[in-house]
């Protein structure tokens, strides 16, 4: 028996679970008619024993809906439903096709039996609100037989066809209620992306009804990042959600476009992390016009310090791509803007930036004296002394690697990691477990080197961070090179080159391939061994940068 049979006999067969009347070839002509698509099948099993005492020759009564996409079946029926759906049934269902939670007895009391006002003396719900109790369990009794509903959800298909049914001012006055009623289920200080899930879904809610000033005011940057914490990225690393809360301020979700809040500074604001979440979770291409947008407007606005922040961020996302001077140009004028605006904080975070850009351009005498200069005004502007933390601490100890200060990158690596534990900042435990690793690798501390690395591995693909996992699993390549393990060498090297590929972080690929070099030729595969090389002396040599080239030119003459 072949597919197409195997389809036609479970259709005959849920029909016939769901009673329906007629002869074998009578079903399966019907189950062919609506292609075997299930939630069609459902409904149409549903509809027949709903109107037609599961007489599957009525079928033919159930009027076409005329669409060519694969859903067209299953809306043919849902348009049979609607015409016989009673007043109330409908302002349920179109009630009900807003919510993005299954609906429980809290819903039904707070949402759906009180007033949702459209306008001054229109009540959207008021024929819900009129019906007896028991009339209105019994109503959701007779959705629930008839498949619109199951267990306070339903399927997708379903939602989107009554929230279409929807005027703007219904849709605007339910999405209001739900906001408010959604906002009251989350606890005050949720720890976990569980605990948060109601203010999420209050700021879908909020901005569908309208309110983006109150919805990035009192829930996206009081309860979601927690003003300056940033707790939902920096403590639970959840740049994907992030970006999909982003996403609701901008019209249809466009991210090119300008977000709906009524302050410049706020847009700005909601470009700069829409740019963040986007880079973060591998979509550097994207996330240039918002960043670059961004700037154009704090420029415009004489924000001289928040614009110093967002040339850091293109400098970040120009490095990564492997775009060098670019990148460097970035940073310088991320420094000229914070000198502008008086920021100390500024100032040390994009020397740090353009200090790690000329390391990666070979210009390392310059590199050294960015690095002491941001480090030295952090330990002086620090209330408590420290050097250089969090990501530009990060770009100075893998300098102070890179240049064999192995005793002192050690000491500033133990110094970070525990304030990045004790501040919980998830993104920077995973860089600074990286470099722990670097450092007991080199000192051959394998087992050691290994362990801190699967913990930045799971950090990273955790938090779903692609250039995170890049450089860990780079690491993780350069560690089996040292223990001759070729084979997972290659493994992880084209693991880094698959998502250089899907991300467009061309910076790691002469990396990669330099790993591949040297693991074929650990393997005596000499012919590999030189493509690679020469693959990743073209690549490091059209972005400028230094350290790949060199190491690849020297595998090249070594041949």
């Amino acid at each position: 028996m072949d597919i197409e049979q195997l389809k036609r006999e479970d259709g005959i067969n849920l029909f016939k679970k769901r009673g329906i009347k007629g002869e074998d070839d009578e079903l399966g002509k019907l189950m062919e008619e609506y292609g075997g698509h299930a939630l069609s099948l459902t409904l149409v099993a549903s509809f027949l024993n709903d109107f037609y005492d599961g007489d599957a020759k009525r079928a033919n009564e159930i009027s076409f809906y005329d669409m060519k996409d694969e859903d067209n079946k299953a809306l043919r029926i849902l348009k049979a439903y609607d015409e016989r759906l009673t007043q109330e049934q409908r302002v349920f269902l179109q009630i009900f096709s807003c919510f993005i939670r299954p609906i429980d007895d809290d819903a039904v009391r707070e949402v759906f039996r009180k007033k949702i006002k459209v306008k001054r003396r229109v009540i959207f719900n008021e024929s819900l609100i009129s019906m007896p109790e028991f009339g209105f369990k019994q109503m959701i009794h007779h959705l629930e037989e008839r498949r619109l509903i199951y267990k306070g959800d339903t399927h997708q298909l379903i939602r989107n066809y009554f929230k279409k049914g929807l005027d703007e001012e219904a849709r605007i006055a339910i999405n209001r209620r739900l906001y408010h009623y959604v906002g009251t289920l989350a606890p005050n200080e949720p720890k976990t992306l569980e605990e948060m899930q109601p203010l999420f879904e209050q700021v879908y809610h909020g901005c569908a009804a309208g309110l983006y000033d109150e919805v990035d005011d009192d829930v996206y940057w009081e309860k979601i990042y927690r003003r300056e914490e940033y707790f939902l990225v920096k403590k639970l690393g959840a740049w994907e959600i992030d970006l999909s809360l982003a996403r609701t301020f901008f019209p249809n979700n466009d991210l090119s476009k300008i977000p709906l809040v009524s302050e410049k500074s706020t847009q700005s604001f909601l470009l700069n992390e829409a740019g963040l979440a986007l880079l973060n979770t591998g979509r550097p291409k994207e996330a240039e016009k918002p960043f670059l947008t961004a700037v154009w407007m704090l420029i415009e606005a004489k924000d001289w310090e928040n614009a110093s922040v967002g040339y850091q961020n293109l400098a970040d996302l120009w490095f990564r791509r492997g775009e060098l001077e670019r990148a460097k140009e970035g940073a310088q004028k991320a420094i000229e803007l914070a000198e502008k605006a008086g920021s100390e904080r500024g100032i040390v975070n994009s020397k740090a930036y353009l200090a790690w850009i000329l390391h990666l351009l070979g210009k390392d005498e310059e590199a050294k004296k960015e690095f002491q200069q941001a480090d030295e005004l952090q330990v002086k502007i620090d209330p408590d002394g420290d050097r250089l933390y969090s990501l530009p601490g990060v770009f100075y100890v893998d300098f102070l690697i890179s240049t064999n200060r192995i005793d002192e990158a050690l000491g500033l690596t133990q110094a970070n990691l525990e304030i990045c534990q004790g501040y919980n900042v998830i993104n920077d435990i995973s860089r600074y477990h990286r470099c722990l690793s670097a450092i007991e690798r080199l000192k051959g501390n394998h087992k050691e080197a290994e362990a801190h690395l699967q913990t930045s591995l799971e950090i990273a693909r955790n938090v779903g961070m692609p250039f995170l996992e890049i450089e860990a699993l780079l690491e993780l390549g350069r560690l089996w090179l040292d223990m001759e393990r070729y084979e997972d060498a290659i493994r992880e090297a084209n693991q880094v080159l698959n998502l250089c590929e899907r991300t467009g972080f061309k910076l790691y690929e002469p990396e990669a391939e330099l790993i591949l070099a040297r693991a074929y030729l650990g393997q005596k595969n000499r012919d590999k061994a030189k493509e690679f090389a020469k693959s990743a002396y073209e690549k490091a040599t059209k972005m400028g940068y230094h350290w790949p080239k060199t190491d690849a030119g020297q595998l090249l003459n070594r041949e």
